[in-house]
């Protein structure tokens, strides 16, 4: 029997490989860093920021609130777009792609001098995590 013979039958008995067991392990350890990564720094600084966003721009807090709104409906919004590009590309482009787009709302973010480009922001951040991290 070859080798891939071997293959085919112990994937069909139910059999996982070795190296294909390190693999995924490998992979749930990386998306594991990169949810911690991506959300940790998004989602969870969220209420962090709120106070000092008020104090800083002299915005309401109503105001300062609608930014994680704004991210968690792209969050929401981002979601079946990922999927539909998951189907077609490769997870690491999208994944990838998701967490420059992320970044580079971090970046306008800490850049921002106004409620209008803070709000882009978001926008940015929660497209970002939706494909990095969904």
């Amino acid at each position: 029997m070859s080798t891939d013979s071997a293959s085919i039958a112990n994937a069909q008995a139910g059999q996982i490989a070795p190296p294909d067991r390190r693999r995924r392990w490998l992979v749930i350890a990386t998306l594991s860093v990169v949810m911690f990564l991506v959300i940790g720094s998004t989602a969870m600084t969220i209420p962090i920021l709120i106070t000092p966003l008020i104090k800083h721009y002299g915005w309401s807090h109503a105001r300062v609130s609608t930014l994680p709104t704004v991210y968690l409906l792209m969050l929401s919004l981002g979601a079946p777009i990922t999927g539909w590009l998951l189907d077609h590309l490769d997870a690491r482009i999208v994944m990838a792609t998701g967490a420059a787009i992320a970044a580079a709302g971090l970046i306008g973010a800490s850049q921002a001098h106004s409620y209008g480009a803070m709000i882009g922001a978001y926008v940015l951040i929660g497209a970002g995590a939706a494909g990095s991290t969904l």
